[in-house]
């Protein structure tokens, strides 16, 4: 039963499958980045406009209390939660499932 070659409509099924979830592995991760990206860059915006408010307290009062929470919350979304969902977690699954990977 080892000798026998799996049929080329089970072959099909799993390179697509396998296409599918690398795809969609490619674009969680072009996404993190994304969001990654724009957290550093309204984290340095930030921080670079509070440095030049500090030389007024009022002016840097405000700032802060406007630039620091709003960074804060943008740094919850910037990072994703790890969920058994995820694509990298089911590329896993799929590939120890075919035995491609142990």
């Amino acid at each position: 039963m080892a000798d026998e070659k799996a049929p080329p409509e089970f072959m099909s099924a799993l390179v697509t499958e396998h296409f599918v979830l690398q795809s969609t592995a490619s674009s969680t991760i072009s996404e993190s980045s994304s969001r990654v990206s724009i957290y550093l860059s309204a984290l340095s915006s930030g921080l670079v406009a509070i440095g030049f408010a500090s030389a007024t307290p009022h002016a840097l009062a405000s700032l802060a209390f406007t630039v620091l929470p709003t960074v804060f919350i943008q740094r919850g979304a910037a990072t994703r939660p790890n969920s058994p969902d995820r694509p990298d977690i089911a590329l896993q699954r799929y590939r120890s499932a075919i035995g491609l990977w142990r």
